[in-house]
């Protein structure tokens, strides 16, 4: 009988457990305006406001402190998967994702004609119905999004640690700057230049150094839009 409430209301911090009565009772949102803090020595518990919160406002904290750089549907299926209910927050339920279209795709047809169009879903809380591109209306079915992802994953993933291919085949992929996919081979790479034992061997350029420092802003642009600015994840 315990386990569930545990699981669903618990803050897990290290190996410390805590169930505090009136924090459970908080709301979550992908963009929340507070975080939660246990303190390592009394283990009270803090909610700190990240935003302005006025009277009569809810307080939103994250439950997933794990992924900063899922798109919306695997974000979404992580809550479903392990808190059972489907997030409807403001970022889930805009098609844009807050006009960074991080599930998107570029829309070929409008990529064609010279203008820049992404393809996004039209019911971004069924993610498996039509998708639509924001320009032109050009609608690709989610299974064809999928597979254009899933390809992109792949041939990004194969360019790891190489910037200059990476920065290449984004340019000619059709994915937007900002799908999470572009931005996790990008950051897999940062991490490559900034482990000791490859810097010792190889001294990055210039141009690696700008890649590192692109792709660190881009990082931290989602961040700071998404989460409040003491979120530990802003730290990382």
């Amino acid at each position: 009988m315990c386990s569930p409430v545990i699981d669903f209301n618990a803050c897990l911090r290290k190996r410390l457990v805590g169930l505090f009565e009136k924090a459970s009772f908080l709301s979550h949102s992908c963009t929340p305006n507070a975080i939660v803090v246990v303190s390592p020595t009394n283990h009270r518990i803090e909610v700190i406001a990240g935003r302005p919160i006025f009277k009569g406002d809810p307080i939103y904290i994250d439950y997933d402190y794990t992924g900063d750089l899922r798109n919306r549907l695997e974000h979404r299926n992580f809550l479903t998967c392990n808190y059972f209910f489907n997030c409807k927050c403001t970022l889930c339920s805009d098609p844009t994702e807050m006009g960074l279209f991080l599930s998107g795709i570029i829309c070929t047809k409008c990529k064609r004609r010279g203008r820049q169009g992404v393809i996004a879903p039209t019911d971004p809380l069924n993610m498996e119905n039509s998708w639509q591109c924001r320009k032109c209306g050009f609608e690709r079915t989610y299974a064809a999004v999928t597979k254009v992802v899933a390809d992109a994953t792949n041939m990004l993933g194969s360019s790891v640690g190489n910037y200059e291919q990476i920065v290449e085949k984004v340019r000619n992929s059709i994915l937007p700057p900002f799908n999470t996919v572009v931005m996790q081979a990008e950051l897999s790479t940062v991490k490559i230049f900034t482990n000791e034992d490859f810097q010792t061997t190889c001294k990055p350029d210039n141009k690696s150094v700008d890649f590192l420092k692109t792709a660190m802003r881009k990082r931290l642009d989602i961040l700071e839009l998404f989460y409040p600015s003491m979120d530990r994840r802003i730290g990382k």
